[in-house]
């Protein structure tokens, strides 16, 4: 990949600038927006500048706004010790013309096409509201949570508050409630999603059998209950299963057995004869019962073994057709929950954030869609793209139909090593598929955050492997560090080894509950030896620390051992928590 030099690079076709964390993609966009002023003699209308989040447009308009007005103070000063405006200071010819460019710029500011994605979606289903087909004024609906929860609780209302009684119980057990339905269809939303294979209703033809053979058990067993007890005292059963046959410590002439099999007993009385089975009861069922009898020793056998173990076997069966049946319950909930959130939309004439990509990229497939692009085009000359490594399939679709045919000067920023963590929505195809598209592939690798010695550990952990992130497409890239690190030797990154307490045991991992609390201790213990003593002679302010936990639970073990420190200052601020 070729690294990518701000002041040369071809302002024309289709780009992709690999980007890691530090290495100026922000940066690299304000400089492209000068560049298209300058150069191109694009309006600040022209050039479209598309981000993730509200917060991120907000800093690129004033970083980009900052960039054109030092370009405008340069070149009224001819002189500019910033690389790239020094590079059009010489480049640029007319640099009347240039400054006049500049200065239409910062005036029509307010005009610059800097948006979310989901922004940009609702604008440019506004602007060609015929060519699209859509209603020119839909309300937006930035949660969808309580429409799809009111769906969720509709569903669970008609199709298992009213369910026969095992159905509801094992739904109970799985789901807990219409909650986790509502998270199930935010969390599988999308249009292209298939379910597979087709929802078809399960048989539960098992219900009826386990229902008579549960009421057997539960009939028969008042009247056994005394030989089945006598019966499973028998020393030929194993230990491990059964207990022991020698006495409590505290009870002499009471057995280890005895205690466990009056236990057991005493779960089958409180059986109600329905489902579910209470755990262990398998151990009432002859093929355990054969399978736990000690070498030498006759299994024992009652009747009431072997209607036991039919009782077992229909409950194995029941719970298999149950989970296939939960498995149509929410394939079912999946398709109707869709048509449903669809009609009370329109009822209420609202739209999802997500909706407008839908709505975008559907009407882009259509003829009038199609001229609502070739008008984007002519809109907008240019487009750049941040942040790109977090764009879903249907957002990269709406892109490369209105920006990759070759015609507007399209830039993709981003980090495929950040498209791995699905959770933030990413999707590491559709990076990868973008890098197959564009014309060019380009590299930002020096870091203007990191000191030297940590990029040279992260270099050293990721350029050790061959395939770092677990796909040959993606590489690590060996960044270098354009910060200085002054006169701190030690060193960057540091793994801490936690040695167990007994040099016996070495070769024993550490139990969790013995391992936390000393991580938690000598994590606190850095921490106040960073904040009194400090780093390369340097003291660290409270709000410079950061500690990352799995779960809220550690880290609140974390503050509490922060807080127990002698060295506490009272008047240290307070501690965020965030896992």
């Amino acid at each position: 990949m070729i690294p990518f030099d701000l002041c040369s690079a071809p302002l024309e076709g289709t780009n992709l600038i690999e980007a890691g964390a530090g290495t100026g993609k922000t940066y690299a966009i304000a400089g492209l927006f000068l560049r298209l002023i300058v150069e191109r003699g694009l309006d600040v209308d022209q050039i479209l500048v598309v981000t993730y989040t509200k917060a991120a447009t907000e800093e690129l308009k004033t970083r980009i706004r900052q960039r054109l007005a030092g370009a405008k103070a340069a070149f009224l000063a001819d002189r500019s010790e910033e690389p790239l405006v020094d590079c059009l200071l010489k480049q640029v010819r007319d640099r009347a013309r240039a400054l006049g460019r500049l200065q239409n710029a910062l005036l029509n500011f307010d005009r610059a096409a800097i948006f979310t994605i989901h922004g940009f979606c609702q604008r440019l289903l506004q602007s060609f509201a015929f060519e699209t087909g859509q209603l020119f004024r839909s309300e937006l609906m930035p949660d969808p949570l309580p429409l799809v929860q009111e769906a969720a609780d509709d569903f669970w209302r008609r199709h298992i508050s009213l369910a026969p009684y095992e159905i509801a119980r094992f739904v109970l057990d799985k789901l807990k409630g219409p909650e986790q339905l509502a998270s199930l269809y935010q969390s599988a939303w999308s249009p292209d999603i298939r379910i597979l294979p087709p929802v078809q209703k399960t048989s539960l033809s098992e219900l009826r059998p386990w229902r008579e053979t549960a009421a057997q058990v539960s009939d028969l067993w008042p009247r056994v209950r005394a030989d089945v007890v006598q019966t499973l005292l028998s020393p030929g059963l194993n230990a491990r299963y059964y207990g022991k046959c020698t006495d409590l410590e505290d009870h002499p002439g009471i057995t280890h057995r005895m205690q466990y099999i009056d236990a057991l007993a005493a779960a089958l009385d409180r059986w109600p004869g329905r489902y579910p089975l209470f755990g262990h009861f398998n151990r009432f069922c002859a093929d355990f019962i054969a399978s736990a009898t000690k070498k030498n020793h006759k299994a024992p056998e009652l009747p009431f073994f072997d209607l036991c173990q039919l009782a077992w076997e229909s409950h194995l069966a029941v719970e298999s057709q149950l989970a296939a049946y939960l498995r149509y319950l929410k394939g079912k909930f999946l398709e109707q929950a869709g048509p449903r959130l669809l009609q009370k939309k329109n009822t209420l004439n609202v739209l999802f954030f997500d909706d407008l990509l839908v709505l975008v990229q559907q009407a882009l497939g259509r003829e009038h869609g199609k001229q609502a692009a070739r008008a984007m085009q002519r809109q907008y000359r240019a487009a750049l793209v941040d942040e790109f490594q977090d764009t879903d399939p249907l957002q990269y679709d709406i892109f490369r139909r209105l920006f990759a045919s070759g015609e507007p000067i399209f830039f993709l920023i981003g980090d495929p090593k950040q498209a791995i963590y699905s959770f933030r929505g990413a999707d590491l195809f559709a990076y990868l598929r973008a890098s197959r598209d564009v014309r060019r592939q380009w590299t930002l690798t020096r870091n203007w955050r990191s000191t030297p010695r940590l990029v040279e550990a992260v270099n050293t952990i990721f350029g050790s492997h061959p395939m770092p992130f677990g796909l040959e497409q993606i590489d690590y890239p060996e960044a270098s560090s354009a910060v200085d690190d002054g006169d701190d030797k030690k060193a960057a990154l540091m793994l801490w080894h936690l040695l167990p307490t007994n040099a016996n045991v070495v070769s024993k991992p550490i139990a969790k509950q013995e391992a936390i609390p000393r991580i938690a201790e000598a994590v606190a213990r850095e921490i106040a030896a960073l904040l009194t003593t400090g780093t390369g002679g340097r003291i660290v302010a409270p709000e410079r620390v950061a500690v990352l936990t799995r779960s809220h639970s550690q880290a609140n073990v974390i503050k509490e051992a922060l807080a127990s420190l002698p060295q506490a200052r009272p008047d240290a601020p307070r501690y965020r928590q965030r896992a």
